[in-house]
């Protein structure tokens, strides 16, 4: 399958500027951290720098009716003219009640031409009369909730006598990069391929904030095991269709920085699944990520549809894809406000119990080698290092063995954490700003972004020395790094 965009240039915008204070329509200042009064998403020779998102972005109402339109709920396939009418009718409207959908009924002529997605349900996002919408093309739109920042670089601790592979992980770390804008694709008469591609007239719908760079790369090697080979019958669908799951659906550290930050970012600007939209989801959806998808994020388990990635596919007349909120896993700052989320969701449905908060923690992945399905990473010395790190008052901690809530519990209020690259580590995502992280055998720049995003400090171990497969962790590495993180 031919991978080509729809969308065009993804390109990041080049000269990043400041805004001026965004005001109400009565002309009150909304402070510094309000949207633009600007949109950045028609003029590719502006950009904005905002600072970090608050949860006081999401208004219940809207102040204005602008944001009927910036909030995604609209998409039109017909002409500019129209579009322009849509845009005037939501902005002269005093909100998204029926005053303002019998005003839309009355300049759009075909209702076919127009997908109006349930604004009585919706939390409205207040622009001010900010055009936060675009149409890229007649029936692809992409509503920004988000507009693009620049991702946090990390703060990676080098060792007296690191290796290339430790030096080229912290030059990794320090690097960076840009963010896109993050939001909502509202794609009509798709089909949905594999794990959550939507592909219309046989051309896979590409973003740099839905399809990550090296699955691009998978795909344009025609090495995806699941977009080849023979298909089913599809199953058709008329009501809308969401889609959050993606790449490695059976792997827990793709759902935590990939698909439960969409559905966040779903229940935030809708409050609650709406009402006959389906959730389509593998077949093969670990049970832990649905009961966490209906605990966490509200979702039914009726609304969901399962469906075999590798032989059949969903034909929807509306799908809703969430952005993800990171390029190649730079992350947006909006995913601190994710994480806020857990932390604070968890802390209401964990169970009281009577047990020690370790504030050190070595973060083991030996009890889940066993039925792992993403690397099979070894340490050949693992007692060995075990050993140590206790000797520096480090619990050893299995997180399998814990229940959601307890992990993001003891994460968040870890202070220094040790452990193999992996899901497991990547619950550091829940530990506080300037917490000291350990990374031993890295595979990818993953860990050292989340130390970014969370502004925690960091250093790489990356073994040289293998022994029958199996990696030989340097312990006189080890214990300069502990005496670092620890002084």
């Amino acid at each position: 399958m031919a991978l080509r965009s729809h969308l065009g240039s993804e390109q990041p915008f080049e000269r990043p500027v400041s805004y001026p204070r965004a005001c109400s329509r009565r002309g009150e200042a909304r402070g510094r951290d309000a949207p633009p009064a600007h949109s950045t998403c028609f003029a590719r020779s502006r950009t904005v720098a905002v600072r970090e998102p608050r949860p006081s972005f999401f208004q219940k109402e809207s102040s204005c009716g602008g944001a009927f339109l910036g909030s995604g709920l609209a998409l039109v396939s017909g002409r500019a003219k129209r579009y322009e009418a849509f845009s005037i009718c939501c902005r002269r409207s005093k909100g998204a009640g029926g005053a303002c959908k019998r005003q839309i009924a009355n300049i759009l002529d075909q209702k076919h031409d127009v997908f109006v997605l349930w604004a009585d349900h919706m939390k409205l996002f207040d622009h001010s009369g900010t055009r936060n919408s675009k149409y890229l093309s007649e029936k692809i739109c992409k509503s920004i909730v988000f507009e693009r920042q620049y991702a946090r670089h990390g703060c990676a601790i080098s060792l007296s006598n690191s290796n290339s592979a430790e030096r080229h992980y912290s030059a990794l770390c320090q690097l960076t990069a840009q963010t896109t804008d993050v939001g909502f694709y509202f794609v009509r008469d798709a089909i949905l391929r594999g794990s959550g591609f939507a592909i219309q007239n046989g051309t896979i719908i590409d973003a740099c904030d839905l399809i990550p760079s090296y699955v691009r790369d998978q795909i344009s090697q025609q090495n995806r095991w699941d977009l080849v080979g023979d298909r089913n019958p599809p199953i058709a669908l008329e009501t809308p269709v969401l889609v959050l799951s993606g790449d490695s659906h059976k792997v827990y550290g793709h759902w935590l920085v990939d698909i439960f930050p969409r559905a966040w970012l779903y229940k935030q600007c809708f409050g609650e699944p709406l009402p006959g939209t389906k959730v389509a989801l593998p077949v093969d959806t670990p049970d832990y990520a649905i009961d966490r998808l209906v605990n966490y994020f509200d979702f039914s388990r009726e609304d969901i549809v399962h469906y075999r990635v590798d032989t059949l596919d969903i034909k929807a007349e509306n799908l809703i894809m969430p952005s993800l909120l990171h390029v190649d896993h730079c992350f947006h700052p909006a995913m601190n406000l994710f994480v806020s989320y857990l932390i604070a969701r968890a802390a209401r449905i964990r169970s009281p119990v009577q047990r020690r908060t370790p504030r050190r923690i070595f973060v083991s992945r030996q009890m889940f080698r066993s039925q792992s399905s993403s690397y099979n990473r070894q340490i050949a010395n693992e007692e060995e290092v075990i050993d140590l790190v206790r000797t520096y008052g480090y619990d050893i901690i299995y997180p399998e063995q814990f229940e959601w809530p307890e992990q993001i519990h003891i994460f968040a209020n870890a202070e220094s954490i040790i452990g193999e690259a992996g899901s497991g580590l990547h619950n550091a995502i829940f530990s506080d700003f300037g917490t000291r992280v350990i990374c031993i055998n890295p595979v990818n720049q993953l860990q050292g972004t989340i130390a970014g995003l969370r502004r925690q400090k960091i250093i790489y171990i990356k073994p040289d020395d293998q022994r029958n497969e199996r990696e030989h962790v340097d312990m006189s590495k080890l214990r300069e790094a502990i005496t670092l993180i620890n002084s």
